[in-house]
């Protein structure tokens, strides 16, 4: 089975592809992309990708290559996903 994220971690990504928040995602190899969270998906293998939603195209990024998430939205109901507090 691949590596996993804490189901604590995933209830945020969840919450904010729900509402639809505007994310600032780094992954590891220090890509930035700011996009709209717009779902969670598996791949056969069953890695989870957080699709987001950018200039009119979905972007699938793992979510094991995420070093970190600020959420832009100023009415959101948390302000980073906080992927390095466990």
């Amino acid at each position: 089975m691949p590596p996993r994220i804490p189901c604590q971690i995933h209830d945020y990504f969840e919450a904010a592809c729900v509402r639809n928040y505007t994310l600032d995602v780094e992954i590891y190899s220090a890509q930035r992309i700011t996009a709209k969270a717009v779902d969670i998906r598996y791949d056969k293998d069953k890695n989870e990708y957080l699709v987001l939603a950018t200039l009119g195209r979905q972007k699938f990024i793992k979510l094991t290559d995420i070093r970190s998430v600020s959420v832009l939205d100023s009415d959101a109901d948390f302000s980073e996903i906080p992927i390095n507090d466990l």
